[in-house]
């Protein structure tokens, strides 16, 4: 079955081992082999914009801010929320490493909730620091997560002590993507609505090195390949670029790029 039969641009888009989910308005799809409709998850009655597999099952949020969990298998619906757009409007999602049943939302508003799915009872209440959360990240310490926001500030957070850890701010707009070295170095990777890429010293707490035109589009896709020198980023300037820490600086530099009428 062809791409196409879901009617719709896809809004957003997850994956984890075995399948690919897109959300195209207020349906959601889960594909195999790119090509092939496994499952079809339908309920929410604005459009999709978060998607979450984690485990066995699918977490998705609309529009409207509500929260749904699903049986990835069955197609079942097992749980929902709905926190009103006014109090709480859903705008990032992650699942905290070793927190069984248990996800982070962050919010326009600024705030955040940690939310156990298993009990649908909200866990804890972090106030936020003023601003839109726009990205939420796992750091490689338990416990820790980063906290990008619409203002450009990133925060690194213990969410067991509720202690804020450290404090970046970048001076490209708002964070966009977020993703972590892997491979033995401290560094945290940001990238901006302006399509700049930083990259930050932890253990200094500053910019050793920065990208300003790394896509010229911003940049919605990061990850930094597991026990690699690796690092993935893509735009919505139809383009996807491998970049590789090779630099004297420790910054990256193009490896290999992808793009309709460009040669890899």
């Amino acid at each position: 079955m062809d791409c196409v039969a879901t009617q719709g641009v896809a809004g957003c888009l997850a994956a984890d081992a075995f399948l690919v989910f897109t959300a195209s308005g207020n349906t959601i799809y889960a594909w195999r082999r790119g090509t092939e409709l496994k499952h079809t998850y339908t309920g929410h009655t604005a459009p999709v914009t978060i998607i979450l597999p984690y485990g066995p099952h699918l977490v998705t949020v609309d529009e409207g801010s509500a929260l749904k969990l699903w049986d990835i298998k069955t197609e079942e619906l097992q749980a929902e929320l709905s926190f009103g757009g006014d109090v709480f409007q859903a705008t990032a999602l992650m699942h905290p490493a070793t927190y069984l049943n248990k996800v982070l939302l962050g919010s326009e508003q600024g705030s955040l909730e940690l939310w156990n799915l298993k009990t649908c009872t909200r866990v804890f209440v972090f106030p936020g620091w003023g601003t839109p959360v726009t990205v939420l990240e796992q750091a490689p310490a338990i416990n820790v997560v980063a906290i990008g926001t619409a203002s450009g500030k990133i925060v690194l957070h213990n969410l067991k002590f509720d202690q804020t850890l450290m404090e970046l701010s970048q001076d490209w707009g708002a964070v966009t993507s977020l993703s972590f070295r892997t491979d033995n170095h401290p560094v945290l990777v940001s990238g901006s609505i302006t399509g700049a890429l930083v990259f930050w010293d932890l253990e200094h707490r500053k910019v050793f090195s920065q990208i300003q035109a790394a896509h010229s589009k911003a940049v919605t896709g990061l990850q930094c390949l597991p026990n690699e020198p690796l690092l993935v980023t893509s735009s919505p300037d139809n383009s996807l670029k491998m970049w590789i820490f090779d630099m004297l600086d420790g910054g990256a530099r193009v490896a290999a790029e992808d793009a309709l009428g460009k040669e890899v």
